[in-house]
């Protein structure tokens, strides 16, 4: 079994919705491999272990992998101010270190991704920003239709993310959300 496969089992085994991605995308046919697409992956909710050896066969030189964030909504720091971004985590970690372990991804450093679980899908939330320096950034907490990459390596940036990947227990992520309506308690199964 390949390492990616590994991943790929060991992250459905968690109650996660593992996906093959080209770089950051779904295999798509005619753009990311001659093969066929991996379509309706948006809608996809319970992976079954034949799916994953299959789509190993399919599309073996789909290295990354992505998790659906209907469940697992991810709050997308895409901040490239270092201090900034680790306020940001630190300040979540602040919010929610009572209500499970914090699962945290550095993609292109120092953005950074943050893993939550969730019983009730909403919509997705972006905040946009502009940075000191004029750049548009953005925070925002992908959830339906999405996926989040747990491992990378694009040609933008050409080494792997760290974090959710290296995990040696991706189940560790118990965080749910806040509503502004209600606080509930959130159970440490997926």
């Amino acid at each position: 079994m390949t390492d990616v496969l590994a991943l790929r089992q060991q992250l459905r085994e968690s109650g996660y919705c593992p996906i093959p991605l080209y770089g950051k995308e779904p295999p798509i046919y005619g753009k990311n491999n001659k093969h066929k697409g991996l379509d309706g992956w948006q809608t996809l909710n319970d992976i079954t272990p034949e799916q994953i050896e299959l789509w190993s066969k399919l599309w073996p030189d789909a290295q990354n992998t992505g998790i659906l964030t209907q469940r697992v909504p991810t709050l997308d720091l895409d901040i490239l101010n270092e201090e900034a971004a680790e306020g940001c985590e630190n300040y979540t970690h602040e919010q929610y270190e009572d209500r499970g372990s914090f699962l945290v991804r550095i993609g292109k450093a120092p953005k950074r991704a943050i893993l939550f679980r969730t019983d009730e899908p909403f919509a997705k939330i972006v905040i946009n920003l502009s940075a000191a320096n004029g750049n548009s950034e953005k925070i925002e907490f992908l959830v339906m239709a999405s996926r989040s990459s747990s491992t990378e390596s694009t040609p933008t940036h050409n080494s792997p993310t760290t974090g959710l990947a290296g995990n040696p227990d991706p189940s560790a992520a118990t965080i749910c959300p806040t509503s502004a309506n209600r606080r509930r308690a959130c159970s440490s199964t997926p």
